[in-house]
């Protein structure tokens, strides 16, 4: 089983979970990392590891054919440099409370230098939600 944890665009309700996950049927799980959330520009979030927590979602896949999808998603080939990569999939463990560890999974990961050139400025809470969309 793939599990990747989720806390952007790829979250049930966001724009890219029906594109990228919905027809993989994954399990959706209400989930914790710790870490920090910034906010970028271009209208999306990244996660740094560290001592906050942010909220998202842990997907469990079936199909493990998905990541590669996932990986074209957020930009990131392995054994590509991380300065070439746009985020960094990374194991992490995932919790369902702070106290609670639920598994390890699959997480993508900004590097500080790359939030820096994006423009990122920390995001003040621990959920992120994109804007409804205007048109």
């Amino acid at each position: 089983m793939l599990k990747v944890f989720v806390y952007g665009t790829l979250q049930p309700g966001e724009v890219n979970f029906p594109r990228y996950c919905q027809s993989h049927g994954p399990q959706v799980t209400p989930a914790l990392i710790p870490g920090q959330l910034y906010h970028l520009p271009v209208g999306y979030p990244a996660l740094v590891p560290g001592s906050g927590w942010v909220e998202g979602c842990l997907l469990s896949f079936a199909d493990g054919a998905v990541l590669e999808k996932l990986d074209e998603l957020e930009d990131y080939q392995p054994g590509r440099s991380p300065a070439e990569n746009e985020y960094q999939r990374v194991k992490a463990l995932i919790y369902a409370d702070p106290q609670t560890i639920l598994t390890e999974a699959w997480v993508y990961v900004m590097t500080p230098q790359k939030i820096a050139q994006l423009g990122g400025v920390p995001f003040v809470g621990s959920r992120w939600c994109g804007l409804p969309t205007v048109g």
